[in-house]
């Protein structure tokens, strides 16, 4: 049953010679009665020696059951172990095996006080290395680890080197690489390997995020392929976690406030945590303790004060820290400039402007507020003189009823997949109809007066905040836009009631187009006069928009940074100050394997105009995700039919007793707690009959 049966401690096996003990007691401490002549005793003699008779038998019984347990208690100090028959069988071809070593940050987290799961990995590790000593003359094993923080070892029959290497597995280096380019390059080793017989070692603590890029087609081509898996002893992992820290992107107004949202996680168990932002040495912002419910995302916004002109950064922090406590802090880098660019097309000189338009105009910019005190720098653009800008505006209104020729039709999509927003919204008085654009929506479109009043039922996941979609679900409408076959690509935002399109985009490049039903006007809806929800909506366009030629940008750890990133050169010098506070240093823009993008933090840049540019590097949300890959999920992941797991149970292996009793040392501990149930009953059967015979005895 137990095929390459071994023990980690076999001179424990000396303890075996303590089963003698309870015969050597027994000997050492029997009774020697001294013979005394009694005429009274005649006559009890024979029933006294058929109950000594009977009792010596079962004491015999007891001491061979306590002797037995006393050989099983050495040989469980002993340490059995047993190799699968994968391991041991009898193919004698030589094998060439790699282990390839997942070694990202989950790995970190600390099973005891005294003990991260990397350690237990390790050691596993290390059996592998102790166990290839056996395999039939010719295998060889690699080594690689996906952090790079292990010497890469093709396979080699010189197994102190992968020894050496993996005794130097003590720490996680920081790092965002899944398991994807170590696969890659042990299926190379693999395949171009010699041997007959080919095994993939794959030492991992099963969190599925060391995988979520890897695919089959990197082991295809490998013949005769076995997939072990290495996954040690299973561990129940809590973890408080920032997911995301967002500040809008684009230009923000210097007159505006900083909205900051912030996703938040609580992995295995319920916590409470406080978010602390800074800027700098400042503290913004410390939040109320925040409950956050075990395995739920929770998303808090906060608005942060004023800004001055330029690039700044934030370090958003969630206390205290725990044992994993890498992604508990992120940072958001942002630029403030000037209020956002926002075009309002007017039709032709010879045609009046609509009521739509004054709205617009009086909603956007108010006459009656300073130029620096608006919100938005607010362009009137007639219809047949769209220009042609070096840089895209923020958001293009687009009333219903303005011509537009074809070449002012070409130049508003350029200006959209360069990142502009465009909103086409109906006009009441006009012909509803948007010349050259409606396509991109519907084959046709009517106006449709509501028999009942109707409200927008917007999309959660629109990316409109709560608050602005709290305020439009106010809004009553009269009067819309009725859609006829939808063109394709488009995504409806918002519903009315009975279930027609309300709000739709549509993507393009760097932009996207958009489509309000209705009007501000007062005949149409009340979108004018709650005029919070419409202006919010159209700020908040706005502040996405535009973004073509931003000095700040979002990046995960390990990026290249490559010209045209926060607008940095094609070529040149830049002056780089590392996210760690170090001395700032001169990089050249083809150099970038120099970059410090390796660590989270914000790294500082001035190029040789003296401008300043902004980088904040971010672990990947994607790190923070514990949940657990099984057996099978890992050979779907792998592309191949099946892994032998080793170290921890299947979801179809067994659990419990089944599984216990599926290994050397759980048979030997159940013979054990068989032996003490023997012996306990033997015990009792032996005072019971001692205690019968001397009450038969003084009956007589």
């Amino acid at each position: 049953m137990f095929e390459g049966l071994t023990f980690t401690s076999p001179l424990l096996w000396w303890g075996a010679l303590a089963a003698g003990l309870p015969f050597l007691i027994h000997w050492m401490l029997r009774p020697r009665p001294q013979k005394v002549l009694f005429p009274a005793t005649f006559l009890l003699q024979r029933a006294l020696a058929e109950g000594q008779k009977a009792q010596r038998l079962r004491n015999l019984w007891l001491l061979l059951v306590r002797a037995l347990g006393l050989i099983v208690v050495a040989g469980l100090l002993a340490g059995p172990t047993c190799r699968s028959t994968a391991d041991v069988g009898t193919d004698q071809r030589p094998l060439a095996a790699v282990l390839v070593c997942d070694d990202a940050w989950s790995s970190a987290y600390r099973a005891t006080e005294d003990q991260a799961v990397l350690d237990q990995l390790r050691t596993a590790a290390l059996g592998v290395v102790a166990e290839a000593r056996d395999w039939p003359p010719g295998s060889t094993l690699g080594l690689i680890a996906a952090g790079g923080a292990l010497e890469a070892i093709p396979p080699t029959a010189q197994f102190e080197r992968v020894e050496d290497q993996l005794q130097q597995l003590r720490d996680v280096r920081p790092h965002a690489r899944t398991l994807r380019d170590a696969v890659r390059q042990a299926g190379e080793w693999l395949r171009s390997a010699g041997q007959s017989r080919r095994r993939l070692i794959l030492l991992t603590d099963m969190a599925g995020h060391a995988v979520r890029d890897v695919s089959g087609d990197l082991l295809d081509g490998i013949r005769d392929l076995e997939v072990t898996v290495l996954a040690g002893p299973g561990v129940t992992r809590t973890n408080l976690a920032i997911l995301s820290a967002e500040v809008p992107a684009g230009l923000l107004a210097e007159t505006a406030s900083v909205p900051l949202r912030v996703r938040l996680r609580a992995e295995g168990a319920a916590a409470r945590g406080v978010l602390v932002v800074r800027s700098g040495d400042r503290v913004l912002l410390r939040s109320t303790p925040l409950d956050l419910p075990a395995g739920q995302v929770v998303e808090e916004r906060y608005t942060l004060p004023r800004f001055p002109r330029g690039v700044h950064g934030l370090q958003v922090t969630l206390e205290p820290t725990d044992r994993l406590p890498f992604d508990q802090e992120r940072y958001v880098a942002f630029e403030v400039g000037p209020p956002p660019e926002v075009w309002l097309l007017e039709p032709g000189v010879a045609q009046a402007r609509s009521l739509t338009g004054h709205l617009l105009e009086n909603l956007l910019a108010p006459p009656t507020l300073l130029p620096e005190q608006q919100l938005v720098a607010l362009r009137r653009i007639p219809a047949e003189d769209v220009p042609e800008a070096a840089a895209p505006p923020a958001l293009i209104l687009v009333p219903s009823g303005v011509p537009l020729s074809d070449s002012a039709r070409g130049r508003l999509r350029d200006l959209v997949e360069r990142g502009a927003r465009m909103v086409l919204i109906a006009a009441a008085g006009t012909r509803i109809e948007w010349p050259g654009l409606r396509r991109y929506f519907a084959a046709r479109v009517a106006r449709e007066e509501l028999a009942e009043p109707s409200r927008l039922n917007w999309d959660a996941d629109s990316g409109v905040s709560g608050e602005v979609r709290a305020a439009l679900d106010r809004c009553v409408v009269d009067v819309r836009v009725g859609l006829f076959e939808l063109a394709e690509g488009v995504r409806v935002e918002a519903r009315y009631a009975d279930g027609a399109p309300g709000v739709l985009r549509r993507t393009f490049g760097r932009g996207s187009l958009h489509l309000l039903t209705t009007s501000p006007d007062p005949a149409w809806s009340t979108l004018g006069a709650r005029a919070l929800g419409l202006l919010g909506w159209l700020l908040e366009l706005a502040q996405a928009g535009g973004t073509d030629g931003l000095q700040v940008a979002q990046v995960p750890v390990g990026t290249l940074v490559k010209p045209g990133l926060a607008r940095l050169p094609e070529q040149g010098t830049v002056r780089v100050t590392p996210p760690d506070g170090g001395p700032p240093v001169s990089l050249r823009m083809n150099n970038t394997a120099a970059w410090p993008t390796d660590a989270p933090g914000l790294l500082r840049l001035q190029v040789a105009d003296g401008s300043q540019r902004l980088i904040a590097l971010n672990w990947p949300a994607e790190e923070s995700d514990l949940a657990e890959i099984d057996g099978p999920g890992l050979a779907r992941v792998l592309g191949v039919s099946e892994v032998l797991l080793r170290g921890r149970d299947t979801e179809g292996g067994g659990s419990g007793w089944s599984s216990a009793l599926a290994r050397p040392g759980g048979w030997l501990a159940a013979g054990l707690l068989l032996l003490l149930a023997l012996e306990l009953v033997l015990s009792e059967w032996r005072a019971a009959s001692s205690g019968e015979k001397a009450g038969a005895v003084a009956g007589r």
